[in-house]
């Protein structure tokens, strides 16, 4: 598929949902992998406006990952962060096989943690070096979970 036959499709093809113009209320943030086969709103079985979705490859949490979380729970009051993991992300499996990678990808790399949990687990503690997210948890306003959703089955695990 060329460039120009990607940009049509996108014009022509989806559902088109109506969602409020009266604001966001999200029930819970997630911090996904960029994985196109990872998409949380249909994960979750949720529609338009239930999710506050960041994703970045590996579910890594850089600065503008924690800020946009950060932002979620500060103004739109969301009382959940879930990190989403999956089998088979390429970047855990780069990092675990040492597969050689551009210069942009090697601030991916240098997050990533070379198996699923373990990634997931590294994410979450990240997250919580965050003042105002660590906060929010101590105050009992705010839970930070982990999950893995595999490829195969379509099933969701929870981490811990």
């Amino acid at each position: 598929m060329s460039p120009d036959e990607a940009l049509r499709r996108l014009h022509i093809s989806g559902r088109r949902y109506t969602v409020s113009t009266e604001g966001q209320y999200p029930f819970a943030a997630v911090l996904s992998c960029s994985d196109s086969r990872v998409v949380p709103e249909l994960i979750f079985d949720c529609a338009p406006g239930e999710l506050f979705v960041v994703r970045t490859a590996g579910n890594t949490a850089d600065a503008i990952a924690i800020g946009s979380l950060e932002f979620a729970v500060t103004v739109l009051g969301v009382p959940l962060i879930l990190v989403l993991g999956h089998t088979h992300c390429g970047a855990v499996e780069a990092k675990a096989s040492g597969s050689p990678y551009g210069s942009f990808m090697a601030a991916v790399m240098a997050e990533v943690r070379p198996c699923a949990d373990e990634n997931i687990l590294h994410t979450i503690f990240k997250l919580e070096k965050s003042p105002v997210l660590s906060g929010l948890v101590g105050e009992g306003k705010l839970i930070i979970a982990g999950a893995k959703f595999t490829l195969e089955t379509g099933c969701v695990t929870f981490v811990s």
